[in-house]
């Protein structure tokens, strides 16, 4: 890749372009109904992708599924044939029975961290208890409007990033946002969900569905340490939002953040990670120095193949 941090620049562009959008439609209609919340992080992974992979040094022949890119892509964007919802995992019929008709009057989303091969009892009570939808589409007031809001939005990402073939673009979102939306309101008789992070789509329109009901939504953080630490849009654009409560590692609050989530949850609860427990002993005694003002090398996640996106990743 080239080492230019031209790409994260450009990346920035593109998620602060998306977050005055999404304040102008939020006032507009609804801070939750709102279809660039929806589709904040896919949006992100396909523009900012397509900076990266125009600027990259190499091509990766690995198919690609939307919103995802490649170099091609990147280069002379074309048209998707296979605009998939979500992935449905095969189940036998009495699992899906169960899963139908839950025991506990809450569902569960992606990617919920039980921790590193602990809390088995827990995983299995609630992958019993809990209803898991396989497919949903999120209900999104006067989708007409916010679908032509938003299919401005591509346009004027295409026009200030001198991307080409701008109608096809704007065609291969119109499908994907037609796949994942609805007019129609679920009528949701659970009282709440519990769910992953929300970079996850599914968790997303889980989420939105939900808050949209005035349910409850615990959503919790991912990876073994506070998100705060980064101070990395992705991390304020969903797994600190999308939630009435967030459930985080640890106790670090950041004194000040480069963005703030989307939509603030009501409360947030800190935890610590059972991984790091189960290694290392909590003692009282252990100190550590202020290092707000030092210098830190953060090396980033670094995924593989056409599934890149930005800011600092990849």
């Amino acid at each position: 890749m080239d080492a230019s941090p031209i790409s994260d620049v450009l990346s920035h562009q593109i998620h602060d372009k998306l977050r005055t959008r999404y304040s102008e439609l939020a006032k507009e209609y609804d801070p939750i109904g709102n279809i660039i919340a929806v589709f904040f992080h896919d949006l992100m992974i396909h523009f900012s992708g397509i900076i990266i992979h125009r600027h990259a040094l190499c091509s990766y022949e690995d198919k690609i599924k939307f919103p995802w890119v490649n170099k091609k892509y990147a280069l002379s964007p074309f048209r998707i044939e296979k605009i998939e919802k979500n992935v449905v995992y095969k189940q036998s019929r009495l699992v899906r029975l169960i899963k139908k008709n839950c025991v506990l009057p809450i569902v569960g989303g992606n990617s919920i961290p039980y921790g590193d091969g602990q809390q088995r009892l827990l995983r299995q009570i609630l992958n019993v208890g809990l209803g898991f939808p396989e497919q949903s589409e999120v209900y999104l007031p006067h989708l007409s409007s916010q679908k032509e809001y938003l299919d401005n939005v591509i346009s004027e990402l295409c026009d200030q990033f001198s991307i080409g073939n701008e109608s096809v673009i704007r065609q291969n979102w119109q499908r994907y946002m037609s796949v994942h939306t609805s007019e129609f309101q679920p009528s949701i008789k659970q009282n709440g969900a519990i769910l992953g992070t929300r970079i996850n789509l599914h968790n997303r329109k889980l989420a939105i569905n939900f808050m949209q009901q005035q349910k409850e939504v615990i959503g919790f953080t991912h990876g073994e340490i506070s998100p705060n630490v980064f101070d990395e849009p992705v991390f304020n654009y969903s797994d600190l939002s999308l939630c009435t409560t967030v459930v985080d590692y640890g106790r670090f609050t950041p004194r000040s953040s480069r963005c703030e989530p989307l939509i603030k949850p009501r409360r947030i609860l800190k935890r610590s990670s059972q991984v790091i427990r189960k290694t290392f002993n909590v003692s009282d005694s252990i100190t550590y120095p202020d290092l707000s003002n030092s210098s830190v090398l953060y090396i980033p996640t670094i995924y593989q193949g056409n599934f890149l996106y930005g800011p600092s990743h990849g």
